[in-house]
């Protein structure tokens, strides 16, 4: 992976992640549908021909709660692996559109931290050591992008009791779950490039 210097919410993180493929992109460009973004519309805003859709308030709410809690959360992990913790931006090695935004990175074992602030069903998943369906294609890329060799998905949620408010799941991304991801994200990008709208069958073809 190569690295960039940014503050992530910064002017310049923003249009940086305009640009290309990001982690939060992975999900809808593999299932078509993630939350209330669909391949076309990414596909539209890629290419500038759509603003961003105006997230729910249900889901800028979630954002909202993940982006104040985020900072003390990542300070729990490093107490807890006892190692320092950073987030990153990252570009993939070899493919400029391809980049990520993580929310913490352990050089040293190659690890990534990603956190959520989520409902009770996906904190109930993480409890029970599952990653949420809907989250592995972002863990995938983020994977990806950086060569890691394991992310660790913390789930926290600060309405359970005191020993359960944290949930660390421990994933090893499979390396054909990633070859599938990279080979859908270089066909979603030609799209982009060349004006061709992504259907359904240029990806199961």
């Amino acid at each position: 992976m190569r690295t960039v210097t940014l503050a992530q919410g910064s002017t310049e993180w923003l249009a940086w992640r305009t640009f290309g493929i990001g982690s939060s992109d992975a999900p809808v460009i593999v299932k078509g549908k993630h939350f209330d973004r669909d391949r076309h519309a990414l596909w539209q805003e890629k290419r500038g021909e759509l603003l961003p859709k105006e997230r729910s308030v249900w889901i800028n709410e979630r954002m909202r709660r993940g982006q104040v809690l985020e900072s003390d959360v990542r300070n729990w992990y490093v107490n807890w692996i006892k190692k320092s913790v950073s987030p990153l931006c990252a570009f993939h090695a070899t493919k400029d559109y391809i980049k990520a935004s993580l929310d913490g990175w352990e050089p040293f074992s190659r690890t990534i931290l990603e956190i959520k602030c989520p409902g009770k069903k996906d904190h109930d998943s993480a409890l029970n050591n599952t990653v949420p369906d809907k989250y592995l294609p972002q863990l995938q890329h983020q994977a990806l992008v950086t060569g890691a060799k394991q992310v660790h998905y913390l789930s926290y949620n600060p309405t359970y009791p005191k020993l359960d408010r944290y949930a660390l799941v421990s994933y090893k991304p499979e390396k054909d779950d990633i070859s599938k991801l990279e080979l859908f994200e270089e066909i979603f990008w030609g799209c982009v490039v060349s004006g061709i709208p992504p259907t359904d069958n240029l990806f199961y073809s």
